[in-house]
């Protein structure tokens, strides 16, 4: 795999936004969704999940649910799998100093796959690849 685009950090390295949170995504891996997970997109065969642990290095609790995951896989955006406890969305909140870890997949159309988390609309989107 080639280098992470300026701005871009690789997977497993750590983002921290001005208020202190930070995130860190695991390296894609292999996912077979379940029988009774939710994928609009039938036509896609391929998925990866990632691993996202959140860390809150602010002085205030934050809400998990406000972190925003988006990704893309050839050109087109990789839609997001819920798929009960082997996929799912985070709706914690997280204290000062304390970390939530949830296992998140996408669908993966094409050869590559790009993942970007926005934390809270902040305007500061990081992008890992």
């Amino acid at each position: 795999m080639s280098s992470p685009a300026e701005g871009a950090y690789a997977f497993g390295q750590e983002a921290t936004w001005p208020d202190g949170v930070k995130v860190r995504v695991s390296k894609p891996t292999v996912f077979k969704p379940g029988e009774y997970a939710a994928i609009s997109d039938k036509s896609v065969k391929n998925f990866v999940a990632v691993d996202i642990t959140l860390t809150n290095g602010s002085s205030a609790a934050v809400e998990a649910s406000n972190i925003v995951v988006r990704a893309t896989s050839g050109d087109r955006e990789a839609e997001a799998v819920f798929d009960g406890d082997r996929s799912t969305f985070p709706s914690s909140r997280v204290m000062p100093g304390k970390s939530l870890k949830w296992r998140q997949a996408f669908g993966k159309p094409g050869s590559d796959f790009l993942l970007t988390v926005d934390w809270g609309y902040s305007g500061q989107p990081v992008t890992f690849e």
